[in-house]
């Protein structure tokens, strides 16, 4: 990424990690590229990136954005804005353990951390004696049920990615060993004209990828699909996706796009 930018002309790049930032902060940049970590309080995280564009500082991604990108915003924003443009598996966000029985009950489910990625946490649902004993454990470590259904799949999920308004790659992640495809759990990235799915649809993920960064106002962000039964559900956005196994599988240079569209922003 940094090499990107200097290749551009851009001597001066000053690479910073959060333990290096100190409130109250004296130095505010024309331009931040943020990357969010697991291991720092979100609200830390987020108020900081609070400070530096109340200061004029150009965030990217804005914190209006980053906050469109945990599962329960994503949920909510899908319902009252995108639900016309693309399905998403039956959801329920509840603290009351007999509503989400109910729910298994009707559902085969997945559990999913509202905060937390790479698949993280993510757990596939029985319907069986031991399942009270499983919400109570969930519902004490993560203190809320998201629960979606599981929905049968072709073997893959789809990754697309936009920046500034543009599509940059859509790719398949497949994982023989697993149901989840996060390249961290053991995921492989494909070709995505080398899975078994039909160029309409492969244009309107396209499409679809494009109202969410634009609805959102994520000037980057990685967004996941899945198709059922040849329809295109939304599972997820991110806008700390990852992009170095895509770069290296499929010979697409991705920082090449980040940096030119900070670039743009720094001499604008």
């Amino acid at each position: 990424m940094q090499q990107e930018l200097l290749n551009l002309g851009l001597k001066m790049i000053e690479i910073e990690t959060w333990d290096s930032i100190r409130h109250p902060i004296t130095k505010f940049p024309k331009v931040l590229w943020v990357r969010f970590s697991p291991k720092i309080p979100i609200i830390y995280q987020l108020t900081s990136v609070e400070e530096f564009e109340a200061q004029g500082t150009r965030v990217v991604n804005s914190k209006a954005a980053i906050e469109t990108c945990d599962k329960m915003s994503t949920y909510l924003f899908w319902k009252n804005h995108l639900q016309h443009e693309v399905r998403m598996p039956q959801t329920l966000i509840t603290r009351d353990m007999d509503v989400a029985k109910k729910f298994i009950q009707k559902h085969k489910s997945i559990f999913k951390p509202i905060d937390r990625g790479l698949g993280q946490g993510v757990q596939l649902l029985s319907n069986n004696a031991g399942l009270p004993k499983t919400l109570q454990t969930l519902l004490d470590t993560y203190g809320l049920l998201f629960l979606q259904e599981f929905r049968e799949s072709p073997g893959y999920d789809i990754r697309a990615i936009v920046i500034a308004g543009e599509n940059i790659i859509e790719y398949a992640r497949l994982n023989a060993d697993d149901f989840r495809y996060n390249i961290h759990l053991g995921g492989e990235i494909r070709d995505i004209k080398k899975v078994e799915i039909e160029p309409a649809l492969i244009a309107r993920i396209r499409e679809i990828a494009l109202t969410i960064a634009e609805k959102t106002k994520l000037d980057m962000v990685g967004i996941d699909f899945m198709i059922s039964n040849q329809a295109i559900y939304l599972l997820e956005w991110n806008a700390f996706f990852n992009f170095q196994g895509a770069e290296k599988t499929l010979k697409v240079n991705v920082a090449k796009r980040i940096a030119e569209f900070l670039y743009k922003l720094i001499k604008s």
